[in-house]
């Protein structure tokens, strides 16, 4: 049953309190007492349960530093005696170069000619024996002896001329310096790079090219031509040296 409230004769739902179209109360309203309303509580945390975050402790900070200094000195340990064995093929092959620069020349030995041995006269055959001659004959020869005409031997051929004169033909020329032999012998530039970790010897190796004892050095032309490869492909790498 609804509820038709005296003042603007809206009707209301039953059991309503107040009216909908002047918001009065209605006739069978009856209010309650009045209840104090209950003071707000603030619940407070546990400790124990909302502990500190470990990075809010000190001792995760001196732990954490700890384990940092350790693994920087076992990376220090782990880099330096790789960093100073370890060498590109490129340097190996500027070494080899350098060894093969300082290593004197071997002078070529060329075998003397065999001095020409004189031929041993050929020695005469024995003639064949003489058919008996007829006494006749035996006889006239013993009577009328035949005068032998002595013949002078021809002069051995004298070929010690010839021979000198084919040993100076055939003997080599001098042998003359080659430029890597000259170059090698006015020094090595890498030998003040010898003890150096990689990066350290590649700015040692370029600052000994550029002197000008060094310009025509083998070595020296690998150890530009390896330079200029890298400033091709890296611009920056000029720079760095």
């Amino acid at each position: 049953m609804s509820v038709v409230c005296n003042a603007c004769s809206t009707r209301n739902r039953d059991g309503a309190k107040f009216c909908l179209g002047c918001a009065r109360r209605l006739p069978d309203f009856v209010p309650g007492p009045v209840v104090e309303a209950w003071p707000p509580v603030v619940a407070r945390p546990d400790r124990g349960v909302l502990a500190l975050l470990p990075a809010e402790k000190p001792a995760f900070w001196i732990a954490l530093g700890l384990l940092v200094l350790a693994m920087g000195a076992a990376f220090i340990g782990w880099y330096f005696p790789m960093a100073r064995n370890f060498r590109l093929p490129e340097i190996e092959a500027v070494f080899r170069v350098g060894q093969q620069a300082e290593a004197p020349p071997r002078a070529a030995t060329a075998s003397p000619p065999e001095a020409a041995r004189p031929v041993p006269p050929a020695r005469p055959e024995p003639a064949a024996p003489e058919p008996a001659a007829p006494e006749p004959i035996a006889q006239a020869k013993k009577l009328a002896p035949v005068e032998t005409i002595p013949v002078t031997p021809p002069p051995p051929v004298q070929h010690v001329k010839a021979d000198a004169a084919q040993k100076e033909a055939s003997a080599p020329p001098p042998s003359m310096p080659s430029r890597g032999a000259q170059a090698a012998g006015a020094g090595d530039p890498m030998r003040a790079c010898a003890n150096l970790d990689y990066l350290s010897m590649n700015r040692c190796a370029s600052e000994q090219c550029d002197k000008p004892q060094f310009q025509g050095h083998p070595r020296c032309e690998t150890v530009r031509a390896q330079r200029w490869q890298r400033e091709q492909v890296q611009p920056d790498f000029a720079q760095s040296y």
